[in-house]
């Protein structure tokens, strides 16, 4: 299953310490009741879109018979690993509002 989200999703400071999750658009997509929630709610579709390529990455890579030695040091695929580990920090710091 492969979910796409057209939209990137923000987190702002609501009412009351609450915290507010709003879509590019504008349309509020949720409220966390503690606003430190927020950042972790918002970066939830990129999270989600970076595990989809993590699993597809490893899938492939077990399917052709590679360990994660080989992943690490074969030609091609050093650069994806690289790659996809970006994709994996980035997700984190968002989620943690940094």
């Amino acid at each position: 299953m492969e979910t796409k989200h057209s939209e990137k999703w923000y987190s702002s400071p609501g009412s009351m310490g609450q915290g507010l999750i709003i879509a590019e658009s504008g349309r509020t997509v949720a409220v966390s009741y503690d606003g430190k929630d927020a950042p972790l709610l918002a970066a939830a579709p990129g999270m989600l879109e970076t595990l989809e390529n993590v699993r597809a990455c490893l899938c492939l890579a077990l399917e052709k018979g590679y360990t994660v030695h080989d992943l690490l040091h074969a030609a091609g695929w050093s650069e994806q690993v690289h790659t996809v580990m970006g994709a994996i920090d980035s997700a984190i710091h968002e989620a943690k509002g940094e």
